[in-house]
C-alpha cells in the first residue's frame, strides 16, 4: 500500500503527542534543566533532579529525605520562577520523590 503523503518529522510528531498528554515540549524541559541551579537554588541543585512535568505538576527527585521539606518550603518560589522564565509551562505544584541512589 503506497502513501502519497510526505513523511512527518519526528520532532513535530513528538511535540503533538506531548501536547495530547499534557506534557511540555521537550526543548522546554531541556531549557529548564540547563537553568536548574538558578531555579532550584545553588545550595541544593546538586542533590535534586527534574524528572518531568506532567500537566500542572513538576516532579523532582532528591537524594535525601530532608530535601523534601526544603523543596516544599520553596515550592511557591520555584513555581514562580518557572512561570516567569517559561510562561508556556503551566506548573502549579511540585511533587518530590526521594531516591538515595540517584547521586551515587
Amino acid at each position: 500500500m503506497e502513501s502519497n503523503e510526505d513523511p512527518i518529522r519526528i520532532k513535530y510528531s513528538l511535540s503533538k503527542i506531548s501536547s495530547i498528554f499534557g506534557l511540555p515540549d521537550s526543548n522546554l524541559i531541556n531549557k529548564v534543566q540547563d537553568n536548574w541551579p538558578s531555579i532550584i537554588g545553588r545550595d541544593i541543585y546538586m542533590h535534586t533532579r527534574l524528572i518531568s512535568i506532567k500537566k500542572s505538576t513538576m516532579y523532582i527527585e532528591v537524594d535525601h529525605s530532608f530535601l523534601i521539606k526544603q523543596i516544599k518550603y520553596l515550592e511557591s518560589n520555584i513555581v514562580e520562577k518557572i512561570r516567569d522564565q517559561y510562561p508556556e509551562i503551566k506548573v502549579k505544584n511540585i511533587k518530590v520523590v526521594n531516591n538515595k541512589k540517584f547521586n551515587s
